[in-house]
């Protein structure tokens, strides 16, 4: 072959060549973004549009329903939902994979142009991209410092976070914002007496206009005189609470009311609608989201560098301090250096096993520098494609530690048979590598294909497997090259410096020869194999018997153990989650109450120090942080353990806790990688859909309780919820009465408003040197109406509230309008337009998701449908993982069948014969048995799961298993060609030569994956699946291998006397095939000449 001709010639050339891969490989290394795992696009939007004082119905009525029906026709659309809240409208969009998402945007943008009209305070619909990877890298706490509890109130700086915090952060480069919860905002109040209005006949509305209509600047235009430029304004906007109170609102009797007449001005804090507390202090929580493709190792740097700059020159001198209470990046850190650490301690392996099979330093050290070369050489191919480093990818290149030495292994061993006849090492070391060049492109190329289908499947495992692809196939196709180049020209090298330091090999020869006895065992064994195979053959009706045997049983016993399917692996970060749902109407000081009680049950948790005598008295581990965010409607617990290896001993303490508040429904869950923080990987969202509010909560409520029957230990969690308990005063006007009166609605209901807990007037941008407060925010804040003294504090007084007319009339509610009291939702949802109850089911470890589902569809959907609940407008829709995992599981049995018929072609070609490549994938069945088994097996000592990512490990071993195969067909069809062999000799002879490398080969790649598979860490629950299924398909695989194929084989050739197929030696009258892969083989000797 010229091509080793000149590789050999040109030895400066090679190295040069090597030298430059691995210089930028690890340049690219070194700037490759890095992140936990990779970038899933999934192309969703989300619209946002608020009405301030909104009720869910009305939300929904004026809003969602116009918006939906306007975006219902989007192009590339795939799956609608929104919710109504009070005040605010929010719909979500989902894509098609693959849609370009500012293409997207301006059809979403269209159609909402599309729309009618808003109602008059309604704000414009804000429409922003949603990512799966878009979650926060970390989370933070404003806090007092110790010793200043009692100085500084926290809650009163949260427009200073604001301002300072969050600005600072969305300054750092890779970052795209930030969020702050919690806190009071700053606002200007103007607490009217209703008396005095009625006294003097002022509406509230018209007290409004007044503060509306004097607070605006206004644009005079411009002239000019001489060489200036004049611009005119009139400037009206309120600076301070004493231009309000000076604010003239109309004229009695010719002298003017003041508003300082009828109320009170100041500058105040609204009440709390979030309780932000960290390990028993009050505070304010913020959050930070990087860019899509920076480096989150590199961001989060820069934030902490950010953070211990504002703690020393902004926050400690006020007294307050900013605390990191989550940090997405420690994961990631452990999980890349626990997968790092298997790759290395892989490698390691796999060269003490060349170390045992090749008994010589020099042969050793010429294979393992295909490792550092292929591997590092990957990095700069992975840059070009434009992937990141993760976990995923490096467990990629784990896995191709042990493939990426097998084409070396073949070509050195060959070099050294050549050797061996007596050649001198430039001839053998050419010849070696010339004879098994086409067995190795056959299977480079098969380990190439069967990556081909994983680049049409569109959801996001498929987007998680292009990185595992990418790895592989870089690695993978290095090692040929590095095999053809590299190998001859450095083992015709040290062959020959071998040959003339004999002392340091034959010490290492003799050390497993006498000690370890390795040599001896390994010829037997050689011998056993090869004379058990010449027995076989001389009996007909034993082989076929052998093969049926090694063919049927061991697939029926593989379909038995077959477990049920998982989404993906949910991961063990340190991140504990609890969320306590309570009945609707729970306002905000019992959430308060219930957290506070919780906080102190909790506190010796976080008191504790690792490995001391008051953890051991707790019933889990010692807490870093622990913190709680309570509003009306929800209570969230975050939970850290200072151990990270034991946080999921968190789960049973924080459920036992959550779990004492009667009344509530309490979810409890690790973080998960992949998926939200309360649905995770496992969960099925079961959309409960109809007209009917009432109907759809009572049947989500039955099927809660179901559920919880037929899974005891699921978790789920009802979006909104499964009671309508949300206490609610429909105030419903007397058309007649308000007509009378010169009232319209508006006017009626913003008065209510203004009576009961206070209402918007007015934006105002006031002068920071005209009020005392510790700090007056940038961007105005709200200007608002209350009642001085409380209008309401029962139901009762509702009716008596006093309404004014505009002409000055007052009187009591109940004269114009019905007072209706009912239950309503404090939330509407929306799934394809229609109304809709989610239960958003997690099943417990014991159940697959697949039994769950199966469960769901039987147990709950099928019971309803027989009944006629679910009839006409009704219906229930599994969404979520369970649609992902139904679409994944079809889209990988399509293209495990697709990936097996490209490679059956692949190497048709190769072979330029039908009947081959059939033998040859007969050792993928044996492959997937083994995968199975191996699966079983690890689930004895710990749960692993056949997840989609542990599916993609049997499309691995096509490309894999099928290599062994290649080399004994391969060999033995190059003793009939050019040996002039008899094809029975010729299965037994390529058995003796090929047994070596074959196992060699197997050990390298068993021992590469081993530490992936045994050493538990950060991380490792993606890959020990893979891994598993590779490494033990691969050993059953090899062992069927020597058995399955020569007497494939051998059968083949006895019943076969077709024009092509070779029976008797050449030149002994009968028909000899093509030599395999000549055709190939020619075009690249030319394509070198040339």
């Amino acid at each position: 072959m010229k091509l080793v001709e000149q590789a050999l010639k040109y030895g400066v050339t090679v190295a040069v060549g090597v030298i430059l891969i691995l210089m930028f490989g690890i340049m690219s290394l070194l700037r490759i973004p890095v992140q936990l795992t990779p970038e899933i696009s999934q192309p969703e939007l989300s619209i946002r549009t608020t009405w301030p004082g909104a009720s869910p119905e009305e939300i929904e009525r004026e809003i969602v329903d116009e918006q939906e029906q306007h975006l219902k026709s989007i192009v590339g659309l795939v799956e609608m939902e929104s919710t109504s809240k009070t005040g605010i409208g929010e719909v979500y969009l989902e894509f098609q994979v693959g849609t370009d998402l500012q293409d997207a945007l301006v059809r979403t943008a269209n159609a909402l142009n599309q729309v009618p009209s808003y109602p008059e305070d309604a704000d414009e619909p804000i429409i922003k991209t949603v990512n799966i990877s878009d979650r926060p890298i970390g989370w933070f706490v404003l806090s007092p410092l110790p010793g200043k509890e009692d100085e500084v109130n926290v809650y009163h700086y949260r427009d200073f976070a604001e301002d300072f915090i969050k600005t600072r952060f969305e300054r750092i480069p890779g970052v795209s914002d930030s969020s702050v919860y919690g806190g009071s905002p700053l606002e200007l109040q103007v607490l009217f007496d209703p008396h005095a209005l009625a006294e003097r006949g002022i509406s509230i509305f018209k007290l409004r206009e007044a503060l509306r209509n004097q607070n605006r600047n206004v644009s005079g235009g411009d002239f000019d005189e001489g060489k200036r430029r004049y611009i005119i304004r009139t400037t009206g906007e309120f600076e301070s609470p004493e231009d309000i109170e000076n604010t003239i609102i109309t004229q009695i009797e010719g002298r003017p009311v003041y508003v300082k007449d009828v109320a009170e001005v100041k500058v105040d804090y609204d009440e709390l609608r979030d309780y932000v507390r960290h390990n028993g202090l009050p505070g304010i929580a913020l959050n930070t989201r990087r860019e899509i493709g920076s480096n989150i190792i590199e961001v989060m740097k820069e934030i902490k560098a950010a953070v211990a700059d504002m703690n020393e020159n902004l926050l400690h001198p006020i007294g307050l301090h900013l605390a990191q209470t989550a940090d997405k990046t420690e994961y990631i850190s452990r999980s890349i250096n626990m997968v790092t650490f298997n790759l290395i301690v892989g490698g390691t392996m796999a060269i003490v096993v060349l170390l045992v099979f090749l008994r010589s330093f020099y042969s050793t050290l010429v294979i393992a520098l295909a490792i550092p070369i292929s591997v590092i050489g990957s990095f700069l191919i992975i840059t070009v494609v434009g992937r990141t480093v993760n976990v995923i990818l490096l467990a990629g290149m784990a896995f191709a530690v042990g493939m990426v030495v097998d084409a070396s292994i073949i070509v050195l061993e060959n070099i050294y048979r050549h050797r061996q006849m007596g050649k001198d090492t430039r001839t053998a070391a050419i010849d070696g590598a010339s004879e098994v060049w086409g067995a190795i492109l056959a299977s480079t190329l098969t380990t190439l294909a069967v990556f081909i289908p994983i680049l049409f499947i569109e959801e996001e495992v498929g987007q998680l497997f292009q990185d595992i692809a990418v790895a592989i196939s870089s690695a993978v196709t290095l090692s040929m090259i590095v095999s053809i180049l590299v190998i001859p020209t450095l083992a015709r090298k040290l062959l020959f410096y071998e040959e003339l330091h004999p002392t340091s090999s034959g010490i290492i020869k003799n050390v497993f020869r006498n000690v370890f006895g390795l040599v001896p065992l390994a010829a037997g064994f050689n011998r056993t194999v090869v004379g058990g195979l010449k027995w076989i053959f001389q009996f007909p009706l034993v082989q076929s018997v052998l093969i049926l045997a090694l063919t049927l049983v061991p697939l029926y016993g593989a379909w038995q153990l077959i477990p049920k399917t998982e989404y993906l692996p949910e991961g063990d970060q340190n991140v504990i989650f609890g969320m306590m749902i309570p009945p609707q109407g729970y306002n905000i000081n019992e959430m308060h109450r219930i957290g506070s009680e919780m906080e102190e049950n909790y506190r010796a948790y976080w008191e504790a120090l690792p490995g001391s005598p008051e953890e051991a008295k707790l019933e889990g581990p010692a807490v870093r942080n622990f913190l709680f965010i309570g509003s009306r409607g929800r209570l969230f617990a975050i939970v850290k353990a200072k151990d990270p290896e034991r946080a999921r001993e968190l789960i049973p303490v924080l459920k036992k806790e959550l779990d004492k508040v009667p009344g509530m429904i309490a979810i409890t869950r690790q973080l998960s990688l992949f998926s939200s923080a309360f649905s995770g990987s496992r969960g099925i969202e079961m959309n409960i859909m109809g007209p009917d509010l009432v109907k759809i909560t009572e049947i989500a409520r039955d099927s809660f309780f179901k559920l919880k029957d037929i899974m005891p230990g699921s978790q789920i969690r009802p979006k909104p919820g499964i009671e309508l308990g949300q206490p609610q005063i429909r105030i419903q006007p007397r058309w007649e009465s308000i007509a009378e009166l010169d009232l319209d609605v508006f006017e009626l209901g913003y008065s209510v408003a203004a009576l009961v807990d206070g209402v918007y007037a007015d934006e105002v941008f006031l002068n920071p040197d005209k009020v005392d407060v510790p700090y007056m925010p940038r961007e105005g804040i709200d200007l608002i109406l209350q009642s001085r003294e409380q209008a309401v504090k029962q139901t009762q007084d509702i009716p008596e509230m006093i309404i004014y007319t505009k002409k000055g009339r007052a009187v009591p509610l109940i004269n114009v309008a019905e007072m209706i009291e009912t239950v309503s939702s404090e939330e509407i949802r929306h799934f394809e337009r229609k109304r809709s109850v989610t239960l958003d089911i997690s099943p417990p470890p014991e159940i697959s998701l697949e039994e769950a589902i199966d469960l769901v569809k039987n147990q709950i959907i099928q019971p309803l449908k027989d009944d006629g609940t679910l009839s006409g407008e009704y219906s229930i829709n599994l969404t979520g993982n369970a649609d992902k995992l139904e679409k994944t599981r079809d889209a990988m049995s399509g293209n495990f069948i697709l990936a097996i018929i490209i490679t059956y072609l692949l190497l048709a070609v190769l072979f330029q014969h039908w009947g081959f490549p059939l033998i040859i994938l007969l050792s993928v069945p044996m492959a997937a048995v083994g995968g199975v088994v191996g699966l079983w097996a690890l689930n004895l000592f710990v749960m692993q799961p056949l997840d989609v990512l542990t599916m993609l490990g049997f499309i691995i071993l096509i490309g894999v298993v099928v290599n062994n195969a290649i080399l004994i067909i391969y060999q033995t069809l190059l003793h009939i060609r050019k040996d002039g062999m008899f094809y029975r000799d010729a299965i037994l002879e390529s058995v003796r030569n090929r047994i070596r490398p074959i196992f060699m080969s197997t050990f390298t790649s068993i021992f590469g994956l081993m530490p992936l598979v045994v050493i538990p860490g950060a991380g490792s629950e993606i890959y020990r699946g893979i891994g598993v299924v590779i490494l033990s398909g691969l050993f059953l695989s090899t062992i069927f291998t020597l058995l399955l194929i020569p007497c494939l084989m051998n059968l083949s050739f006895g019943m076969s006397s077709g024009p092509g197929t070779p029976v008797t030696p050449a030149g002994g009258g009968r028909r000899t095939a093509p030599a395999p892969g000549k055709a190939l083989e020619g075009m690249l000797n030319r394509s070198s000449r040339t």
